[in-house]
């Protein structure tokens, strides 16, 4: 009689832009895991970083999401308001201003940190200073709190964001430091090499995920968490769980251990092939019955999820 496994996946990519067509396209053309994945049950929920909480907690509140993507970088993320900063290119056109970005950016290590230093000498004045966090997580903790409602980097993508800029009782203000750092990395030098070598310009910033930590969250019951991810590292702090976080390299072959998995993987973690293989052989075990449940949820707010019941599993070990 075989022995047929009790582990559960569920893998969350935030930050992977790829739609849902050509994640799954090379799955549909697996004969072995094509009829698998036609029979997906399939949710939306709110997209990026909104839909990584919403699969660790089940919840779809808005959460604090700089303060606590800074407590998992290892700042102190429960004292003060956070929020976050990040590089990304704009295009400006026909008196547009056009998010494209952040993350096709690939910065290196060099350049965030000339990049950091001279916009830090600039808003020295203002008393503000930006943390490195990653190649593309930047903070800011502000000296006191005020009122700042900002639009997660997401909802602003591929769109004016004249429409999207700050709003609160210092909004004039915040106007006026975003167009002055955008000027300022305009002129840049890294800009200037970057642009000599037909990369992707850093041209602006843009804030959101503000807040104030002030509660915390109960997870779901996941038993191990597979991850880079800064945001899920803060709320696997915050929950006061004695759990770590492991690499998300080499999940694959431990994933058939009993138990429910959360994985996490980042934009530049896998090639869009790789990826590919990665969800055929998901689906592949699904399909084999080496895992009970299996769920991907997409940056663009789509979950799909294949179980195998319980009275499947009887009939297949009589």
């Amino acid at each position: 009689m075989k022995n047929y496994s009790n582990a559960h996946i569920t893998l969350a990519l935030p930050n992977v832009s790829y739609s849902d067509n050509t994640l799954f396209d090379a799955a549909r053309a697996h004969l072995s895991v094509a009829k698998t994945l036609a029979k997906a049950k399939h949710r939306n929920v709110k997209p990026g970083e909104a839909m990584l909480f919403n699969v660790l907690t089940g919840s779809m509140e808005i959460p604090p999401h700089a303060a606590i993507s800074a407590l998992g970088q290892g700042f102190q993320g429960h004292d003060g308001w956070w929020l976050r900063i990040d590089p990304v290119e704009f295009l400006v056109d026909a008196g547009n201003v056009c998010l494209i970005g952040r993350d096709h950016l690939l910065l290196e290590e060099h350049e965030v940190q000339a990049l950091i230093t001279d916009l830090n000498a600039f808003l020295e004045e203002d008393q503000l200073v930006i943390r490195y966090g990653s190649l593309h997580e930047w903070y800011i903790q502000l000296p006191s709190q005020e009122y700042l409602v900002t639009r997660p980097l997401y909802e602003v993508m591929a769109h004016d964001i004249r429409a999207f800029l700050p709003q609160g009782t210092n909004q004039k203000w915040w106007h006026k430091i975003l167009t002055e750092l955008q000027m300022l990395l305009f002129q840049h030098a890294v800009n200037a090499q970057r642009q000599k070598l037909g990369k992707p310009l850093v041209n602006g910033v843009w804030p959101w995920g503000e807040g104030k930590i002030e509660k915390t969250y109960k997870l779901k019951n996941y038993t191990k968490f597979w991850s880079e991810n800064s945001f899920v590292k803060g709320m696997l702090a915050l929950s006061g769980s004695s759990q770590t976080v492991t690499s998300a390299e080499g999940f694959l072959k431990a994933t058939e251990e009993e138990g429910h998995h959360f994985i996490s993987l980042e934009h530049n973690q896998l090639p869009l092939e790789t990826l590919q293989q990665t969800i055929i052989q998901l689906l592949e075990k699904i399909h084999n019955r080496q895992i009970r449940s299996l769920e991907i949820c997409l940056g663009n707010g789509s979950i799909y999820k294949w179980q195998v019941s319980k009275l499947r599993l009887f009939n297949l070990r009589k």
